[in-house]
């Protein structure tokens, strides 16, 4: 196996599948955002490519964020409001997508290593 097959397809289909369509929902506000803007960033293709590339890069952000969750939490639940769950959830998607070209690379050094050994 490759370093690409251990990396990128360490997640599973799946996974990646899921990750790619939440993915689509802050990508879909951004760019609602930036054209709805008067501004010059319409201009600016790299705002584009950035939202391009977060969304392929979100799953492995995600997966991140799943795992180091998972850790922390084990089996405990929490019973909260429902309200202040989704709230919750749509600003950890939102930032999971912004930084996600920095997170990602952290899931996939950990699927190469775990694919690896």
């Amino acid at each position: 196996m490759g370093i690409l097959q251990k990396t990128f397809g360490g997640l599973g289909w799946s996974a990646y599948l899921t990750g790619l369509f939440l993915a689509m929902i802050p990508a879909g506000i951004f760019v609602a955002l930036l054209n709805s803007s008067d501004s010059s960033q319409l201009d600016n293709p790299f705002m584009y490519v950035y939202i391009a590339i977060s969304v392929l890069l979100y799953p492995y952000a995600a997966f991140v964020y799943a795992s180091i969750v998972d850790f922390i939490m084990g089996d405990d639940a929490f019973v909260i409001n429902v309200f202040v769950y989704f709230a919750w959830q749509i600003m950890i998607m939102m930032l999971l997508f912004i930084f996600a070209i920095f997170i990602a690379p952290i899931g996939l050094l950990y699927l190469w290593y775990d694919n690896t050994h």
